[in-house]
Formats: C-alpha cells, sequence, structure tokens
C-alpha cells in the first residue's frame, strides 16, 4: 500500500518526535533512580562526621538525632560496643539510670534509689541531673551546674518496659540540655531514662546576658512583648519587655547554665515562642517571628 508524500513526511515526523521523548524521559528516570538510589534506606545519615543542628549559632547547645529504636532493654556499654555509625561517638560506658514512671524533679548523680550509676561512673552529689516528663514523655533535661561539670551527654535512651524496646536519641557533639519531646516506642509511659556521659570541660561561670528582638513576618519591631529567661538548673527566673522597636536584653545571668527563653503577648502569636541555649558567653540574636 502506498501513502501520499505528505502523509508519510508527518508520520516521520511524529516517530523522530516520539523518539526524542523516550529518550528525554529515560535520561530523567536514570537521573532520578540515582538521587534515591544515594539515600539510605533508613533515612540515617550513615557519615559519621556529621554535626548537629543548633538551637542558635551562638549556642552550643545541641538537638538530638534519632529516635533510633533498639529492643530489648540496652544499655550504654551496649551502645558503646554497638559498632552502627551512628553510636560512633560513644567510647565510653558511663552511664545514670534514672527509674520511675514519668521522672521529674533534680536527681543527684549518685547511686542511691532512684539513680543508678553504671559503667564505672564515679558519684558526684554535686552535679544535678534536671528531667520534665508529662504525658508519656520526657519533655526536657539538663545537666549542671556547668562550671562543675566534665561529664556532657552523648546519648539518652528511653523505655517502657523491656519488651518494647528503646529508643536512643544521640548527641554527636554532646550535650548538657535539650527539649523534647522523648518517647517510648509504643507511646506508653517513660518508666527509664538512661543517659550516656562522656569526658567534657564546662565553660567558666561569668555573667552572660540574652539578647535578641521580636518582630512580624513584615520585619515590623513588636513593642511590649514580655520574654521569660527560665534557668533550668536552678529554677531561676529572669523577666524583661521588648521595647517599642522589638529590641530585648536580659542580663546577669550565669554563662554556666541552660536557660530556656519564652516570648508572650496580648495579640501576637509567634511561630517558635520558646528557645532553648546554654550560655558560654552573651548571647544576641535570639529573635522571634509573629504568626501575622
Amino acid at each position: 500500500m502506498r501513502f501520499p508524500q505528505g502523509t508519510n513526511l508527518k508520520a516521520s515526523n511524529m516517530f523522530r518526535v516520539a523518539g526524542v521523548a523516550i529518550c528525554v524521559f529515560s535520561l530523567l528516570t536514570v537521573s532520578f533512580a540515582q538521587i534515591r538510589g544515594s539515600e539510605t534506606k533508613t533515612g540515617r545519615t550513615t557519615d559519621p562526621t556529621i554535626t548537629t543542628k543548633t538551637d542558635d549559632e551562638s549556642s552550643s547547645l545541641t538537638t538530638a538525632l534519632g529516635p533510633f529504636l533498639v529492643n530489648g532493654s540496652p544499655s550504654c556499654k551496649y551502645l558503646d560496643d554497638d559498632p552502627s555509625p551512628e553510636y560512633s561517638h560513644i567510647t565510653e560506658a558511663w552511664e545514670v539510670r534514672i527509674t520511675g514512671f514519668d521522672p521529674n524533679g533534680q536527681f543527684p548523680m549518685v547511686d542511691s534509689p532512684p539513680v543508678v550509676l553504671d559503667g564505672g561512673l564515679t558519684p558526684d552529689p554535686n552535679i544535678i541531673f534536671n528531667i520534665g516528663s508529662s504525658a508519656g514523655a520526657v519533655d526536657f533535661w539538663s545537666i549542671g551546674p556547668l562550671n562543675a561539670l566534665n561529664r556532657a551527654v552523648s546519648a539518652i535512651i528511653v523505655r517502657h518496659g523491656p519488651l518494647s524496646g528503646a529508643n536512643v536519641y544521640t548527641y554527636p557533639n554532646l550535650s548538657v540540655g535539650d527539649t523534647g519531646p522523648f518517647v517510648t516506642p509504643s507511646g506508653l509511659p517513660v518508666s527509664e531514662v538512661r543517659f550516656c556521659l562522656e569526658a567534657f570541660s564546662g565553660p567558666s561561670s561569668a555573667p552572660a546576658s540574652i539578647s535578641g528582638r521580636a518582630i512580624t513576618m513584615g520585619g515590623v519591631g513588636v513593642g511590649n512583648a514580655r520574654i521569660e529567661v527560665l534557668n533550668l538548673v536552678t529554677g531561676v527566673k529572669r523577666t524583661g519587655t521588648t521595647n517599642n522597636f522589638g529590641y530585648y536584653i536580659v542580663d546577669g545571668l550565669s554563662s554556666a547554665d541552660l536557660y530556656m527563653v519564652t516570648i508572650s503577648h496580648r495579640r501576637h502569636q509567634f511561630f517558635d515562642p520558646q528557645r532553648t541555649v546554654t550560655l558560654d558567653s552573651d548571647i544576641s540574636g535570639v529573635d522571634f517571628v509573629t504568626v501575622w
């Protein structure tokens, strides 16, 4: 059968276009597959040199990685012996174990119920662990005072019972406090928290300040906002107010403690109304932005 010349040319052009489209689709598919193939199946990084986020670039407080689910009742020695990259920074078996459902309060680092020391850790009654828990989760924790510390936390292990496993949260850069929630794998109440420790040298306790600004999304200062600075180690609270341009400063703070900075206003809500920082020196740029 013979086709008219014009029809034959149209058919030829259609085949060329279809061929180009197939090639482009194939290249895109291969490129996408290569990108996907570079990701880990679990979503975790396998690079042991990864650094964690900080709540503020001036803050030495790091945010936990995880949770990593571990079956049974893992200890800090278990993590120390585990060759997995997420535990590569753990080099000691030092452990502080605090038992009891949804633990709250201050716990000296001594081997006395509900606190158990393990892994050859030397007791020190001057070191205090502060824990706040509610609704089956650890809301925050801290260790201090910083000017007396010679240990910092490399990981925390949170569990409900031996049959439900445990969630491990790690701190590759070490930490002296963090805000949660840190939950059990089953979502049931926390019955035990283990703190894994590494050698650490704390900063001096010279007075320091926290400053920043409250602004709208358009960059306009928000005046008369209340700033509350809570020392999570001692429980001492200091307050301040933003000026007409939205600026604030709260001074007279010990540089060797962990603080939670909270902002509130009668008319405005803020995207991130709470910030947690550790003072090594004066910290500026702790800013808050309104929702509208």
